[in-house]
């Protein structure tokens, strides 16, 4: 695993149930994490979202705390009525932001969320490293947020076909074993891949690498620039956002005790249902296409779409981008 830049921790952002827990750093609930979906109308601009689990929102945890530039913390309140769920009830929301002078943050565009075609063109699978970044809920920091990073390897790919049963609900994730922990749900997981191409494989990746570059710079890169890049290059790919944490895989089991009589023989205790979380350390992630999904949402994309028009006017351009019906990338 490379070295991960620091600014990726402060996509991270912690949910408390209220303004006075979250300053305390009391009764913390989930974790959460910046988005953004790049301007067209002018590249270097940006329409940024928070990300968070349905079931920590559920739970009242709905205050977002962040640090701050001097290197302090502050709240930002939210209500439910701020969020907008997943149109078919996977568990994630998001809720627009302002640009946000007054606080250190880093944002995930969506050009950067894995899709379908990444994982054919990139051959993501098995193995690949994953890391996670959220919040240690017994170390979440005082005087300012201290996200961490936990680090695994794709388990299993996500398969519509196949939904994994999570918290009652069956939906399309990843599984991710990274040692995974209670109090991580809501972090961003990102995926990157060490290899090598070749032949075919190498154009796959080189058409999808001149892409990313035109979505990042906004500008058309010539073909021979990526395809260059990648017949020569043996390295790490990406990271892209892989998904949202929603939790870690339960392995419940049974609670027993000492024999009262031969203290070598366990029995089950007086409450044969009683469980416990042995933990299997695997997270399920769901995947960004879920997230983008919300974020295509016809209220957003219109919100959206009338920011556009105001960043068109303020370039002073007869941008036609200004009339465009979604800025978001589909997967």
């Amino acid at each position: 695993m490379p070295r991960i830049p620091n600014e990726v921790a402060d996509c991270s952002i912690y949910l408390y149930r209220s303004e006075e827990d979250a300053r305390q750093g009391a009764q913390s609930g989930g974790c959460g994490f910046l988005v953004h979906v790049r301007s067209k109308a002018d590249p270097t601009k940006g329409h940024l979202y928070a990300v968070a689990s349905s079931h920590v929102l559920e739970n009242g945890f709905q205050t977002i705390r962040l640090t701050t530039k001097s290197g302090g913390i502050d709240t930002l309140s939210t209500t439910r009525d701020n969020w907008t769920p997943h149109p078919d009830g996977d568990d994630v929301e998001v809720m627009p932001l302002p640009i946000m002078d007054y606080f250190k943050w880093w944002s995930v565009a969506t050009s950067n969320f894995i899709t379908n075609a990444i994982i054919e063109s990139y051959d993501i699978g098995f193995g690949d490293e994953a890391i996670l970044v959220g919040r240690l809920v017994n170390h979440e920091g005082r005087q300012r947020n201290t996200p961490i990073i936990r680090f695994g390897n794709i388990a299993l790919m996500a398969d519509a076909a196949e939904k994994v049963r999570f918290r009652d609900q069956e939906q399309e994730s990843f599984l991710v074993d990274c040692r995974s922990l209670s109090g991580m749900s809501g972090s961003a997981v990102f995926v990157s891949t060490t290899r090598t191409y070749h032949g075919d494989a190498a154009e796959r990746v080189a058409q999808a690498e001149r892409t990313r570059m035109e979505q990042e710079s906004g500008t058309a890169i010539p073909p021979g620039t990526a395809r260059a890049v990648v017949l020569s290059t043996t390295g790490t790919w990406g990271p892209w956002l892989l998904g949202i944490d929603l939790g870690h895989i339960p392995m419940m089991k049974t609670v027993y005790q000492r024999d009262e009589v031969d203290p070598n023989i366990l029995v089950e205790t007086n409450h044969p249902k009683l469980t416990v979380d042995a933990n299997t350390g695997i997270a399920c992630v769901l995947p960004a296409w879920k997230i983008l999904d919300v974020l295509n949402v016809e209220e957003l994309v219109k919100e959206r779409n009338r920011e556009e028009k105001k960043i068109a006017r303020e370039k002073g351009e007869n941008n036609p981008l200004a009339a465009v019906e979604d800025v978001a990338d589909g997967p």
